[in-house]
């Protein structure tokens, strides 16, 4: 057995911020699938008794402990191993500024939007109309960080696109 089990869907944009964690801090770590779509199993009884009471996904379990939320499982992460972890109180402040605005604007925001099914949108990137705009500001947000940030150390701007183009994909698997 590994060392951590993610329950986890992959449409979930949460489950995909923990694994790709667990993937860059090498760790010894196996997916558990979860049936969100079809059979609703975090809804479930016997998933709130054994996994998540709240009937979440993901949940990552480490050690006797079955942690919900992915910025507390990436701080979990970053701690229990020391990598990605910030030095000093303000470094990790800002990181976890930086967490719940991902988890609340971002995927909060465009995660629905990407894991709609492809005849409900109304937008290339999934979106209605409505809140194309909204999205466009968070984005926004997020590139202008990443910018300053490649600019201090002297670099280019290159994540930008990255990331601007990583938001726009749906999730969608028909």
């Amino acid at each position: 057995m590994a060392q951590y089990q993610l329950y986890c869907f992959a449409q979930s944009g949460n489950a995909y911020r923990a694994a790709l964690m667990l993937n860059l801090i090498g760790a010894d770590w196996e997916p558990i699938w979860v049936d969100f779509f079809g059979k609703g199993e975090p809804r479930s009884p016997q998933y709130r008794a054994n996994v998540n009471e709240m009937g979440e996904v993901p949940v990552l379990a480490h050690e006797g402990k079955k942690l919900s939320q992915s910025g507390v499982i990436l701080t979990y992460l970053a701690k229990h191993t020391g990598k990605f972890h910030p030095e000093g109180e303000d470094k990790e402040l800002e990181a976890l500024r930086w967490i719940i605005f991902d988890n609340q604007k971002v995927n909060g925001f465009l995660g629905p939007a990407s894991t709609s099914p492809p005849s409900t949108r109304t937008s290339r990137c999934g979106l209605t109309a409505s809140r194309h705009c909204r999205a466009g500001s968070i984005l926004t947000t997020l590139c202008q960080d990443i910018h300053c940030r490649t600019a201090d150390r002297g670099g280019s701007s290159a994540p930008r696109s990255l990331l601007r183009w990583s938001y726009s994909q749906p999730r969608w698997f028909s």
